[in-house]
C-alpha cells in the first residue's frame, strides 16, 4: 500500500488512477495553478516528503514547498511531466508517480474595426485563433439587438452587406479544454466610401 495518497485538487479538470506508468494522471491548464493535498503519512514526526521531476521540460514550471501537507504546481507551457512523490521514513522509501498533462487554452484574436470598401485590405470581419475550436458559434447584432449575422464556422467571413456603418455587438461561444466558453465585444463597420 502506498504511504500517501494524492487528495484534494484545485483548478484541475480530472484525476484518473493507474494510467500507464503513473499512479495518477492530472490534467491541467497552462498558466493555472494546480494545488494538491498529500495525506496519510506513516509518521508525521519522522518521515520526510519530497517531490522530484523525472521527465518533461526542465525550465517551464514552478513548484512550491510542502506547507501543511499541500504543494502547488504552475506550468508555463503545454507539455507532459512526470513527478515522483516519495516519503522517506528512516531510510525506507515509498513513492507515487504523478503524470501532469498540461494543455493550452485557445486564444481568439478578434479585431474591433473593419472597412468593407473593396480595396482588398480589411474588407471582412473575421477572427483568428491559435488552436481551432471544436465547437464554435458567433452572432452579430445591431444597436437595436436585431441579429444581423450568425455562423457556426470558426473560419467565417462577414462583409457587413446590407448593414449601415456603425458599431455592432457580437457574442462568440466556443469549446476549449472540454469546457464551453464565451466572449463578447464590439466591432465597428466603417463607412464604405
Amino acid at each position: 500500500m502506498k504511504a500517501f495518497l494524492i487528495g484534494m485538487m484545485v483548478f484541475v479538470a480530472c484525476l484518473t488512477a493507474k494510467a500507464q506508468d503513473a499512479d495518477f494522471v492530472i490534467e491541467g491548464e497552462e498558466g493555472k495553478a494546480i494545488a494538491l493535498s498529500v495525506e496519510g503519512f506513516a509518521d508525521h514526526e519522522r518521515s520526510r516528503l519530497s517531490v522530484s521531476k523525472t521527465s518533461g521540460d526542465a525550465d517551464d514550471y514552478e513548484i512550491s514547498d510542502f506547507v501543511d501537507g499541500r504543494i502547488s504546481f504552475l506550468f508555463h507551457s503545454a507539455n507532459e511531466y512526470m513527478f515522483d512523490f516519495w516519503e522517506d521514513l528512516d531510510g525506507c522509501r515509498l513513492n507515487t508517480k504523478v503524470r501532469f498533462i498540461i494543455q493550452k487554452d485557445i486564444t481568439l484574436y478578434v479585431p474591433n474595426i473593419f472597412t468593407p470598401d473593396g480595396d482588398g485590405i480589411n474588407d471582412q470581419f473575421h477572427i483568428k485563433y491559435d488552436i481551432r475550436p471544436k465547437s464554435f458559434s458567433i452572432v452579430i447584432y445591431n444597436r437595436e439587438g436585431k441579429k444581423m449575422f450568425s455562423s457556426g464556422n470558426p473560419d467565417f467571413r462577414w462583409d457587413g452587406s446590407r448593414c449601415t456603418p456603425g458599431v455592432y455587438s457580437y457574442v462568440i461561444n466556443y469549446e476549449s479544454l472540454g469546457r464551453q466558453k464565451n466572449m463578447s465585444g464590439y466591432i465597428t463597420l466603417v463607412d464604405r466610401r
